[in-house]
Parts: C-alpha cells; structure tokens; sequence
C-alpha cells in the first residue's frame, strides 16, 4: 500500500489527570468534642449547683432549729444512719428478715491515711447503727479479707461491734474470706460466730511497731542532724539518730507499749471467745486449752485455727447463712442487703483529684503497697502479719 492510500492517524488527547478531593479531617471530630465539652460543663455546673443547693438548704434547717448550738457543740451525736441507701444484693425467701453485710477488705486504717485506701470508722458505725434501728435486720455479717492494720482502729470496730450486739441483741458473723488475720482477726473475735474457709489465712494474734534508721546513710553523704528537744525521750523513734543515742529506756519503754498492747488483744480473744461471753450460743466452739502458744504471731490457716477455737466453723456463704439461721432462730432465706452511701461533694472531688503516673505499675497485696514503702507509720501500734 502506497503511502497516499495509508489511512490517516489523529492525535488523541491525553487523558485529563483525575481530580483527588481532599477533606479536611477533623472537622466533624471537633464538632463533637466541643459538644462533649459543652454537656459535661452544663452537668457540672448542675452537680455544682444541686450540691450548694442541698449545702444551704441544710444550714438554713440548722439556723432554724433552736437547739442548734447544742448539736453543734455535740456534732459526734448526728445520726450517722441518715446517709446510707439500702442495696438488694440476695433476694430471699423472706421478704421481712434482712440480713446485712458489711465488707471489710484491705488494710484497717483510717480513710483519710494517705498511705492506703482505708476503711471509714464512722461508716462502719453508721451501718451498725442503722442496721440495729431497722427491726427487719436480724442479723450482720462481716467479709473480711484484711490483713489487719492500725490497732487503735481495729479496737474501736472491735468495740462498736460489741456494743451493737449488746444494745440491739443482734449477732454479728465474722466471715473470714481468704485472709482475715492480726487485726483482721482482732475485729472478728467479738462476733457471736466466726466461719473460715479451711485455706483462709487467719490468726497472727501479735503487736508491731516500727521505723527505720537512715544514720549511716547521713554519715556517708556528710549529713548531720541538729535536733532541740523538751525531754530526753521526746525524739523517740527518731531515724537519725546514731546507735550509741538510742537509750535503753526508750527501747524498754517500745517494748512496754507492745506488750500492752498484745496482753490487750489476747483480752479481746479470751472475752470474745470464752465460755461466759458464749454460753447462750449454741454449738460454740470453745478455745483450745493451748491456744495462746499459738498467739505467738504466727499465721494460721483455717482448719488450724478451727483445732484452736478460735473459729466456729469451716465453710463459706452457705455456712454463713446457715449460721444466721441458728443464731436467729429464724425460718427461710432472708434477704440480703448492704448500705450505700451516695457520693457527695467530697467524693467528687476525690475521683477527679486521682492522678496516674504513665510507666508506673501500682503493685498491692490485700491493700498493701509492696513497690518498696511500708504502710506502717513510725511509731504507730499496727495489728498486722509478719513480715509487714
């Protein structure tokens, strides 16, 4: 074919490029978090509000009430019970018998210790209280998984427990989860009955006190404490002090206290757990003859604990509810309860205070903080295991 006869050839257009439609990212996101923002402002703002509203409300009730001075200089005296709410944990067979159950978990200190998450002495007296006043409560049941902890605490439980029982002629049942010992213990020898799983970890009838001495760290670095003191044992316990300073007197005066302490808490065990203090209740298991060469400190499982009298029974809730059962003379399942007390101002800003440091991991034994420092603090009498 000639090139005259060749067809012709058209030149094609390249294709357009395609156009790429980029949105900008973001912009319903922080449509909607400026939204969230927007709802919790207007929801604190209510909490605020309700929280001053119910603050003012109360004070103009006690401008009103004549007698307000007095309750003021008496403020001990206000009914604790007003702030629970009760909670249906076990519906029963019985709609008229409650039971109530108070947890005690963690270690014994005061709320406001800034070394463990502590349990509140006027919250457990609150419910006691509330508990003895509600005459369809026949009964309450402390779980206890604690290892003990500050001793004055646990005798002032020990002391409300007791006269609960006393006033009210309710029984109070100890029941021992996984650990229950030294000041665990302390607050259940009182109880009319104590069940124990045969594996709990209970016992360590014992007293410790302790502090650390950080003088030769001083002399290493060149540091030298200058202390001015009313009396020769007013720096007691201090941790700079040099061996030679520490005087026999004190660490006989140390030892003083701790024995006290300790004859007190075999006290606690004999009245709680003698024949006199239960001799109405049936079936109960005496003491051992021997059972103080056990109060020696040592941790008891519970089937040792059992052998020494110092718990009724082994078994978990079914026991518990069973021994409710006995100790009330009561028919059916009852129900069981626990107070709640709702979260005020204070709480608020006790979970917005809380604060984590990224990296580190929070380790806790039963409440215990094992990350290197100790829950005692120097000085303090302490119901807690060996080894704490």
């Amino acid at each position: 074919m000639s090139e005259e006869q060749q067809p012709p050839v058209y030149e094609t257009a390249a294709p357009a490029p395609a156009v790429v439609h980029v949105e900008k990212c973001g912009g319903s996101g922080w449509k909607w978090f400026w939204i969230v923002c927007g709802v919790c402002f207007i929801v604190s703002i209510l909490a605020a509000a309700l929280v001053g509203y119910g603050m003012m409300t109360r004070m103009t009730d006690l401008l009103k009430d004549p007698n307000f001075q007095t309750k003021r200089a008496n403020a001990y005296q206000v009914d604790e019970t007003l702030q629970f709410t009760e909670v249906l944990m076990k519906e029963g067979r019985s709609t008229a018998d409650k039971v109530l159950m108070i947890p005690v978990q963690g270690v014994i200190m005061d709320a406001g210790s800034p070394y463990v998450e502590g349990i509140q002495l006027s919250s457990f007296k609150g419910q006691l209280k509330k508990a003895g006043k509600d005459s369809d409560v026949i009964a309450v049941v402390l779980k206890i998984d604690s290892p003990g902890g500050d001793a004055f605490l646990c005798d002032l439980m020990a002391d409300a427990i007791r006269e609960f029982q006393e006033q009210y002629k309710k029984p109070v049942i100890s029941w021992i989860e996984s650990m229950g010992a030294s000041g665990g213990y302390y607050i259940s020898a009182p109880c009319q009955w104590i069940v124990a799983h045969e594996m709990s970890l209970t016992g360590s009838i014992g007293v410790i006190s302790s502090s650390v001495n950080y003088r030769g760290l001083m002399d290493k670095v060149g540091v030298k404490p200058v202390v001015y003191k009313s009396g020769k044992f007013k720096d007691m316990l201090r941790g700079s002090k040099a061996p030679d300073e520490i005087l026999p007197e004190e660490q006989a005066m140390m030892q003083g206290l701790i024995d006290k302490m300790y004859l007190r808490f075999k006290n606690v065990v004999r009245n709680g757990r003698g024949p006199e203090a239960r001799k109405e209740v049936e079936n109960a298991r005496p003491l051992a003859d021997n059972w103080e060469s056990f109060a020696d400190g040592r941790i008891l499982m519970g089937s040792e604990a059992y052998d020494a009298g110092l718990v009724d029974e082994l078994g978990s809730e079914e026991e518990v509810m069973a021994a409710v059962a006995r100790l009330t003379k009561g028919e059916g399942r009852p129900q069981v309860i626990r107070y709640e007390s709702p979260m005020d101002w204070r709480g608020i800003l006790k979970f917005f205070a809380q604060s984590h440091t990224p990296g580190v991991v929070k380790v806790e034994l039963n409440g215990l903080n094992i990350n290197g420092s100790s829950v005692m603090e120097p000085g303090k009498l302490y119901f807690l295991p060996p080894g704490e």
